[in-house]
């Protein structure tokens, strides 16, 4: 059970800054915008022995996107092949969650999803009783229906793809608004809540370059060649609903690959002053890093709101 891919700001999601109503406030102030002229994809990567994997989104519809101008393919899960496997569809205003060379499962976007916020749940799993796909299409926690294809060379994604083109606006008052994004490698996504805290100060480690100055910004970089240099800084505290459970604390780093020295790093959490390691992630190229503690590694127990606010959490350079 792990996190391949959180997002919920435009920096995540690729698009516009969004802060207006088509967000649940409760857990986040930004969401990604997107008209028909932005195209994006979400990379991630998963055991080859996943057998289910779990895409949760929240989406804010364009005023239109219940009528006959609404045509366009929506979101796209590509396997390891790069071959498409799943798609969502519009058509003349109702959209269709597809499984490739198989069935689809269509619903009517009017009424209420109609120019409002929807949380869509898509669970696609591989080979369920000799079927090649199976894909679980769910609108507010309420399933709609399912997909099938019995393509047995079918592969679990690792790769999605959004073209707007159709489906939004050309400008900035018809767009699709994205948030919560959450993809999980064989856990149900129904229900989750996605809570973004960021950096609010230098903590116990300052040896890289720029420190909690470069984190202010998406533009911002920390840096550092030398092995075993440390970087923590404490977090806002979450504001929110009090959950009934926290289900896990994921650390996302943006990390770009060095020109010379530690090409390798690793995130960590500080707690009560012990560092608890994730995995060292050598990298070769731009990405995205994730490291899920699914319990306090302080206690082996569930995550507490009190434990989380008190935390650091930082990386480390290193050199494989």
């Amino acid at each position: 059970m792990t996190i391949l891919f959180l997002g919920s700001t435009a920096a995540e999601l690729g698009g516009n800054v969004y802060t207006g109503s088509k967000l649940d406030a409760l857990y986040t102030s930004e969401g990604a915008s997107h008209n028909r002229d932005n195209a994006f994809q979400w990379t991630f990567f998963r055991s080859p022995a996943t057998t289910i994997v779990w895409t949760h989104f929240d989406l804010g519809y364009p005023a239109f996107v219940n009528d006959g101008r609404s045509d366009g393919f929506f979101l796209t899960w590509y396997d390891d092949l790069n071959r498409a496997i799943a798609r969502l569809d519009i058509d003349n205003g109702d959209i269709y969650m597809r499984a490739y060379g198989g069935s689809q499962v269509t619903t009517l976007l009017t009424g209420t999803t109609n120019n409002q916020r929807n949380t869509f749940d898509i669970k696609i799993e591989r080979d369920p009783g000799g079927v090649g796909l199976k894909v679980d299409f769910y609108i507010n926690q309420a399933l709609i229906g399912t997909a099938t294809t019995t393509a047995g060379s079918a592969l679990l994604p690792t790769k999605i793809t959004a073209n707007n083109a159709d489906c939004t606006g050309s400008g900035s008052t018809d767009p699709n608004i994205w948030s919560q994004v959450i993809v999980r490698d064989g856990f149900s996504t129904l229900g989750l809540k996605l809570a973004r805290l960021i950096p609010d100060a230098d903590a116990t480690y300052t040896d890289w370059s720029e420190g909690f100055a470069a984190v202010q910004s998406f533009d911002g970089v920390l840096s550092s060649g030398t092995t075993g240099d440390q970087e923590s800084f404490t977090f806002s505290n979450y504001n929110g609903p009090t959950p009934t459970s926290v289900l896990s604390v994921a650390m996302l780093t943006y990390a770009l690959p060095p020109e010379s020295g530690a090409n390798t790093i690793n995130s960590f959490v500080r707690i009560g002053g012990v560092d608890y390691a994730g995995d060292d992630v050598t990298i070769t190229e731009p990405q995205v890093t994730f490291h899920e503690y699914l319990n306090n590694p302080a206690t082996a127990a569930p995550w507490t709101i009190a434990a989380i606010d008190a935390l650091e959490a930082g990386v480390e350079a290193k050199v494989i």
